[in-house]
């Protein structure tokens, strides 16, 4: 009876440390499951949406407390106030645009258990509202996510959308 007690006791820490250890494992391709899956419903929420107010804080939405975006030929945007004021001055300006028109040409992980960053290349066009041309862009994007209480947001979002046609907001930088 005395060598029973300690190896239930041994069988069950064991097993305990087994299912803890199983559940603290990091796994890169899941932890770039996850936020794809984020980025995908955030932005397919964005393009069902018509109202550049409500697109706009869509944008705002999955991002840490203090996010910074960076605009081509625009100045940074330093926290959700300033992106959402951006932002619907953007989406009045122009529609998202999704389907076969969009190709991904490069696609960059790294991904450590509590930042991520995804560098990536692609090819795709915006609408211009006033006129309904399209415009082509070969944009160049950096995002970079922290995770965050178990959940992956936004912490940076930077681009370049090569293309002079897209035209940013900031009267200094024109």
């Amino acid at each position: 009876m005395k060598i029973l007690i300690p190896i239930a006791s041994l069988i069950f820490l064991t097993s305990c440390s087994r299912a803890t250890h199983k559940e603290n494992t990091f796994t890169p391709e899941d932890e770039k499951k996850a936020i794809i899956a984020m980025t995908n419903e955030r932005f397919e929420r964005m393009l069902a949406e018509k109202d550049p107010q409500k697109i706009a804080q869509i944008y705002t939405e999955n991002t840490v407390a203090n996010p910074v975006y960076m605009p081509q030929n625009d100045e940074v945007l330093i926290g959700k106030q300033a992106i959402l004021k951006w932002g619907v001055q953007f989406f009045r300006t122009y529609a998202l645009t999704a389907g076969n028109s969009n190709q991904v040409l490069y696609d960059n992980w790294i991904i450590s258990p509590t930042t991520a960053v995804h560098r990536y290349e692609s090819k795709g066009y915006f609408i211009e509202l006033s006129t309904g041309d399209s415009i082509k862009v070969d944009q160049k994007t950096t995002d970079v996510f922290e995770k965050v209480n178990g959940k992956w947001l936004y912490s940076s979002h930077m681009w370049n959308c090569n293309s002079e046609e897209i035209k940013m907001f900031n009267p200094d930088c024109n």
